[in-house]
């Protein structure tokens, strides 16, 4: 798991979400998180830069993705014990589909990333059982400036209740789905996985935690159901970074849909396919879902892709 940090113009500094890792390198790592963790430093770079887009409905912003400044974002994760702070780059996301693509480095260049998830693109099933991992993070302000920050490793159980696979009803989030999980603050961008049918099965993620609506209730009694949203995966795939693979190096833009495909991401859909085609002015999205029988297709585009997404 990944935390998400950053400081505001008064450099007090706030929780933006969390993460996960979906291909480990050693120093660095492909990671997946929420769109709208990055929102406060997206708008506080555009009022900075006069671009600020606060006033215009969602629904006529650019239609493609994302790109920050990602110097004032930090990244921290604990490995045995030893909590590791990290550089955040190549920030991407779209608009309305909470579901966000980056890289992370460790600054010391320790070998930290040695673990990753499988992914699962296609849509989970209503009654499915999803399990949620997240911390809950805490953040104590002292009087001398500095502060002190705490983790604490948080699991709950739900079904799917619903999905969505086109928009959804409210700004920031389409081709999600609901689940009767109440989550946390904080817990943003965490994984949800498919529960695991017997032990020493890998952990498949299906899907993002975006929003929660849960009332009190669902998070001090377990048989009260909570109220919540998640974004599915498979829009990421038109999403793209430069990478390093080891010694393989591909410079310029590379789809995640191309990682998938080369098999470099752990996919582990069945009968679900995404298939990526793109250039620097428009890029389709294309998910063909084959697991009822006949074919189920949903078309995303987007316009506005650089060739080169590092961050300048």
């Amino acid at each position: 798991m990944i935390t998400l940090l950053s400081s505001d113009d008064d450099l007090q500094v706030d929780v933006l979400g969390s993460a996960f890792v979906i291909k480990a390198n050693g120093v660095s790592a492909i990671c997946l998180g929420a769109a709208h963790s990055f929102h406060p430093v997206q708008r506080r770079q555009a009022w900075r830069s006069g671009k600020s887009n606060l006033k215009i409905p969602i629904d006529f912003l650019p239609k493609g993705p994302n790109y920050l400044n990602p110097e004032e974002i930090t990244a921290f994760c604990v490995r045995d014990g030893v909590p590791h702070v990290c550089r955040v780059d190549q920030i991407n996301y779209i608009e309305n589909f909470d579901v966000a693509l980056f890289t992370v480095y460790e600054i010391d260049g320790a070998n930290i990333f040695n673990e990753h998830v499988a992914i699962d693109i296609g849509a989970p099933s209503v009654g499915e059982n999803l399990i949620v991992m997240g911390n809950i993070i805490n953040i104590e302000k002292r009087s001398d400036g500095k502060g002190v920050i705490s983790q604490r490793f948080c699991m709950r159980m739900g079904v799917v209740t619903a999905t969505e696979m086109g928009k959804g009803a409210l700004p920031g989030i389409s081709s999600y789905f609901e689940t009767t999980i109440p989550l946390y603050g904080g817990m943003s961008g965490s994984p949800v996985i498919r529960e695991p049918k017997k032990i020493g099965d890998p952990i498949v993620v299906v899907g993002v935690v975006s929003t929660d609506n849960s009332p009190s209730e669902a998070f001090e009694k377990f048989q009260v159901s909570g109220s919540s949203k998640a974004t599915m995966l498979w829009p990421a795939m038109g999403l793209g970074l430069q990478v390093e693979i080891g010694n393989e190096v591909d410079t310029g833009h590379v789809f995640l849909g191309e990682l998938v495909e080369r098999s470099i991401i752990d996919n582990r859909s069945q009968n679900v396919t995404v298939k990526v085609r793109g250039d620097t002015e428009r890029t389709e999205v294309l998910y063909e879902d084959m697991r009822s029988g006949s074919p189920y297709r949903v078309l995303l585009t987007t316009t506005g892709h650089p060739n080169d997404t590092r961050s300048k």
